[in-house]
C-alpha cells in the first residue's frame, strides 16, 4: 500500500460533515497488521484494534500518531464499536 487511505466512518449523530480517518502507510506499519483488509472501514477497525489492544497504545499516543485530538480518537473508537479501556 503506497498511498494514504481516507476512510469514511459511521455517523453517531445526523449532523455535521461525514467523519473521516486518514491512514498512512506509516500508520499501517506501526500497527503491524498480519493482513491488510481491502475494505477501508475494516482497515480502520483493524488498525485501531491493533494499536489499542495488541500494542497497548493509549488514546493519546494514537492521537499523536494520527495527528488529531484525543477526543477524535475516542469518537473513532465509539463509531467502530471498539470498547475503551479507560
Amino acid at each position: 500500500m503506497e498511498n494514504k487511505v481516507l476512510v469514511k466512518l459511521p455517523r453517531i449523530y445526523k449532523r455535521g460533515p461525514m467523519p473521516k480517518m486518514e491512514i498512512t502507510p506509516e500508520i499501517i506499519s506501526e500497527a503491524k497488521l498480519d493482513t491488510v483488509p481491502e475494505k477501508p472501514l475494516k482497515l480502520a477497525e483493524k488498525v485501531l484494534r491493533n494499536l489499542y489492544f495488541k500494542k497497548r497504545f493509549s488514546q493519546s499516543k494514537i492521537s499523536n500518531l494520527f495527528q488529531v485530538q484525543r477526543s477524535t480518537v475516542r469518537r473513532w473508537l465509539k463509531r467502530l464499536k471498539i470498547p475503551t479501556l479507560d
